[in-house]
């Protein structure tokens, strides 16, 4: 008889609590590997960082930020079983662009770190090699014509050259990414300037976007009309700093977008900006 009603108090008991872990688990693993593409163009600040989820699941990070601020967003947007990041892109050696990952891989799993010159004498930069050498962490340099896949997804190194690695300064040498989903494309700049900018062009390099990361926290050596023009994005992302002592974005640069038409948000006035699409059409999340 005991036997009997543990069975019933077992089922009464244990099976919804059973029941509601395995559908806790399917609605995560739903959300996990849904056919979305995920950019999330992260608040640090006076920075630049921007967070790729992939329909496959792969993380990739394009910088960092200067501080731990980018732990506190990614954990907004990383699911907290999350413990990899695939790629970290580190597109030049300004620290509001990379110091930020050190904290990064203090914390995750990172498989590939892409830097532009491997040759590069920065404190920050050669602290990252350490760590990432330290953790088997293989650290690449990037150049003009490299490409990755994840599934449908594809990016395309489009900068620097590799044969103008030692004429050009860090900035003028940042990582171009072109990255596209199926019939969606985006645009990630680093802080490359207007030379930069007519050199793309002129290599007639198809970098036309729905979404540009603007060169350079919309300063005004960079986002010249010809290179808005030619990239022709639906929306622009300026990350800056609120009150910076930069003056990002300058005002010409504002003006051009208005000029142009060309629809902007910025991380200092909306914070995060998220993007998801399924590679033909999008929504945009701002978190202000």
């Amino acid at each position: 008889m005991s036997e009997i009603i543990n069975k019933i108090l077992y089922k009464k008991l244990y099976f919804p609590i059973i029941l509601s872990v395995f559908l806790i688990v399917e609605i995560l693993v739903f959300i996990s590997f849904d056919d979305l593409l995920s950019i999330e163009f992260l608040d640090v600040g006076q920075g630049d960082s921007c967070l790729i989820r992939t329909p496959g699941n792969k993380y990739i990070l394009v910088d960092a930020g200067e501080d731990e601020t980018v732990l506190s967003e990614l954990g907004e947007v990383v699911p907290f079983w999350i413990t990899k990041i695939d790629i970290f892109i580190g597109t030049h050696a300004d620290s509001d662009h990379i110091k930020g990952f050190l904290y990064v891989l203090d914390k995750y799993e990172v498989d590939v770190v892409l830097v532009n010159d491997l040759e590069v004498e920065d404190q920050n930069l050669c602290r990252i090699k350490e760590v990432a050498n330290a953790k088997g962490t293989r650290v690449i340099e990037a150049v003009q014509g490299d490409t990755f896949r994840a599934g449908d997804f594809k990016a395309d190194i489009l900068w620097p050259p590799e044969d103008q690695l030692s004429e050009l300064d860090d900035n003028q040498k940042s990582i171009v990414v072109s990255c596209k989903y199926n019939q969606f494309s985006f645009l990630l700049t680093g802080d490359i300037e207007s030379d930069q900018e007519m050199a793309l062009i002129e290599q007639n390099v198809r970098i036309g976007s729905e979404i540009l990361k603007l060169p350079h926290h919309g300063s005004k050596t960079a986002s010249s009309y010809e290179f808005l023009r030619y990239v022709d994005p639906d929306v622009v992302i300026i990350s800056c700093g609120l009150d910076n002592k930069f003056s990002h974005p300058h005002a010409e640069t504002i003006d051009k977008l208005d000029n142009l038409g060309i629809h902007y948000y910025r991380t200092d006035k909306q914070g995060r900006i998220g993007f998801r699409t399924n590679g033909q059409n999008y929504r945009v999340m701002v978190e202000k």
